[in-house]
C-alpha cells in the first residue's frame, strides 16, 4: 500500500459500545475505537446481533417475537438429575420447548413482555 492508492478495510468482530453522535464506538481487539461508520461510504453487517434486554429468559417469562407470537419460559430440568434450572421457551402455538438461543437465532427481536418478580 502507497500513498494515493484506494483500499477497502475490513475490520471483523468489532463489539458495538455506543451507538451515540458524531461516531459510533466498536471495541477492536480490546481498544475502544471511534470509527466514522456512518458515512455513506462505509457498510456494516451485524453478524451477531446483541441479546435481547432482560435476556436470557427464566422461567415464568412472557416474550413476544417480532411477528407477534408469544413464548413462555418454562424450567424442564428434571429435579431428580439437577437442582439448576434449564429454562427453555415455548411458543403459544405449539407445546415443543425450544432452547432459548435457537429461539433468539431465529428471532432475535423478541421482546419481554412479562417477568415475574421474585
Amino acid at each position: 500500500m502507497k500513498t494515493g492508492d484506494v483500499v477497502d478495510i475490513t475490520i471483523k468482530g468489532a463489539h458495538v459500545r455506543n451507538t451515540g453522535v458524531p461516531w459510533p464506538q466498536y471495541v477492536i481487539d480490546d481498544v475502544l475505537m471511534n470509527l466514522p461508520t456512518t458515512l455513506p461510504s462505509v457498510t456494516v453487517d451485524v453478524v451477531e446481533p446483541a441479546p435481547p434486554a432482560n435476556w436470557p429468559p427464566r422461567q415464568k417469562d412472557l416474550w413476544r417475537d417480532g411477528s407477534g407470537e408469544l413464548w413462555f419460559g418454562v424450567d424442564v430440568s428434571d429435579p431428580n438429575v439437577t437442582s439448576l434450572p434449564e429454562i427453555k421457551l415455548v411458543p403459544s402455538y405449539d407445546e415443543e420447548a425450544w432452547e432459548a438461543e435457537v429461539v433468539r437465532k431465529h428471532w432475535p427481536e423478541m421482546t419481554l413482555v412479562y417477568r415475574a418478580e421474585g
